[in-house]
């Protein structure tokens, strides 16, 4: 138990959802190897180009891997998130970033590549993050410097926490 009032039919503790029903997603990119650029959003679960990415599970279906690649908050929460991209270096560090709402979190929390990479070297970058979220908030991760190139070994997965 979350230690929180479980609502009636509540089996999880946390008010509204049944056991078995929390909120939680795996989507993973497309098998082509694309490149994303400053200002995109990471498509999780999408690709381009005719591409398509897809969900290894989406419990209430709130992550949306067709237009805005992100999840929404059905309920408010404590979210665990985790996500695995790969940076590309140009000429800088590669840099993407989570966001709620459009909008950085914290200190710029963000995925960072190597310092050193020769130039079109790709570097993996993961990171898990724990997000307070209210109902109907928005998480996704987009490009902030240099570039990212995904394929198939790239994903972004989310769970309430309580």
């Amino acid at each position: 138990m979350s230690g929180l009032i479980g609502g009636r039919g509540s089996k999880s503790g946390i008010i509204g959802i049944t056991e078995g029903k929390k909120p939680g997603f795996m989507a993973y990119h497309s098998g082509a190897d694309i490149d994303y650029s400053v200002g995109d959003i990471i498509p999780f679960g999408g690709g381009s180009s005719g591409t398509a990415g897809g969900k290894q599970f989406d419990t209430m279906n709130n992550f949306d891997n067709t237009t805005n690649y992100r999840f929404t908050a059905p309920i408010a929460g404590v979210y665990l998130f985790t996500g695995q991209i790969n940076g590309n270096a140009d000429s800088g560090v590669p840099r993407a970033r989570w966001r709620i709402n459009g909008g950085s979190i914290g200190n710029d929390i963000h995925f960072r590549g190597c310092s050193n990479l020769a130039a079109g070297d790709l570097d993996q970058r993961s990171y898990t993050v724990i997000l307070k979220l209210q109902k109907n908030d928005y998480v996704d991760v987009y490009v902030h410097a240099e570039k990212f190139d995904l394929f198939g070994a790239n994903s972004m997965s989310g769970h309430l926490l309580s």
